[in-house]
């Protein structure tokens, strides 16, 4: 083949391939009068069954003085473990590799290394937190476990915003949960 036929369907292959991004978030408005059993039954219905997840994402940080935006890349074999690779322009900022048992985080620019399990994370976090926490967050599924068979209106209640977001609290809450919110 030569280079010039070469070229154009290497760039017809790419024109082709690349085509634009969509946004998943919907325009649902929150509807105030959902109870929290429902709530919490459309939102395990929504759950995606999987066995292995390969994606990437767009991380952005701004804080007073700088803002970043850092490329994520991020992997999930279900259960099993959880691989994060950050980088900016191409070049690695961190890998991070969480089992059930243990957490190992390499950072390359100060060549940090980490190696241990959750207890230092919840140390730094002020809550108890697991592997199973730490992949229902990064999938966008609720924290806690919460069965709707235990929840009543004596138990939580459902706060609704204008937009699309809900927000269940327990209506008592011990102080250390408090505090790490």
């Amino acid at each position: 083949m030569k280079p010039i036929h070469f070229t154009l369907v290497a760039l017809l292959v790419l024109t082709l391939g690349c085509g634009s991004t969509k946004s998943i978030e919907g325009s649902v408005i929150a509807d105030k009068n959902l109870g929290a059993k429902e709530l919490l039954n459309a939102h395990k219905a929504a759950s995606q069954d999987f066995n292995t997840l390969a994606a990437r994402m767009q991380v952005k940080y701004q804080s007073a003085q700088q803002s970043h935006s850092i490329t994520t890349s991020l992997r999930i074999e279900k259960d099993a473990i959880i691989w994060i690779k950050a980088s900016i322009l191409g070049v690695t900022l961190s890998k991070i590799l969480i089992t059930p048992e243990r957490v190992k985080f390499y950072e390359t620019l100060s060549n940090s290394y980490f190696e241990g399990d959750f207890s230092l994370i919840s140390d730094l976090l002020g809550t108890q937190i697991n592997f199973d926490q730490v992949q229902r967050m990064l999938l966008g599924q609720s924290i806690l476990d919460v069965k709707p068979k235990t929840v009543s209106k004596t138990t939580v209640v459902v706060g609704a915003s204008q937009t699309s977001k809900y927000r269940i609290t327990p209506k008592k809450q011990n102080l250390n949960y408090m505090l790490s919110m």
